[in-house]
């Protein structure tokens, strides 16, 4: 006796484990069901288990935005300022840079590499304290130059750093 394969039967039973699906009673809505409300379907829906999101309210940022200075004598305050900040920021950064060839292993070596990466950018948002001085200031803006030339190759030399 030869056998032939189940082909021609899979089509056939498809259809009637469709049939008998949808003749059961589950379910699935028949004619004699009344409509939904349209008022429902607008609604959304909500969870009688869920907590409620709990959403802190905005805050200030921790760097507060210079404003212009009224005065030149305010100016050359400010310029004087962002420089010693700017310049602090730089020492810390170099410090923590040449420390990380001696660093005693390779996870020490990374965690003083990512701080100076931390540093070099705390070094780049005091910079960015010049910029409304740029305008008003011949050294501000030749300070902004230098200091943009600057972090661009520091953090190329950092890269070739990476432990």
């Amino acid at each position: 006796m030869i056998l032939r394969p189940p082909a021609p039967l899979i089509p056939a039973l498809a259809a009637a484990f469709l049939v008998a699906g949808c003749a059961g009673q589950a379910d699935w809505p028949s004619l004699t069901d009344p409509l939904p409300d349209a008022a429902a379907r607008t609604t959304p829906y909500k969870d009688p288990n869920a907590r409620p999101r709990e959403v802190a309210p905005p805050t200030a940022s921790d760097e507060a935005v210079d404003a212009m200075p009224e005065s030149a004598e305010e100016a050359a305050s400010r310029f004087a300022e962002v420089e010693a900040a700017y310049g602090a920021a730089l020492k810390a950064y170099a410090d923590v840079r040449d420390s990380i060839g001696t660093a005693p292993d390779k996870d020490v070596a990374g965690d003083r590499w990512r701080e100076a990466q931390l540093l070099l950018t705390r070094a780049s948002f005091v910079r960015e304290r010049l910029i409304p001085l740029t305008g008003l200031s011949e050294a501000a803006a030749a300070l902004y130059a230098a200091s943009d030339k600057l972090v661009a190759t520091e953090r190329q030399k950092l890269k070739a750093l990476t432990p």
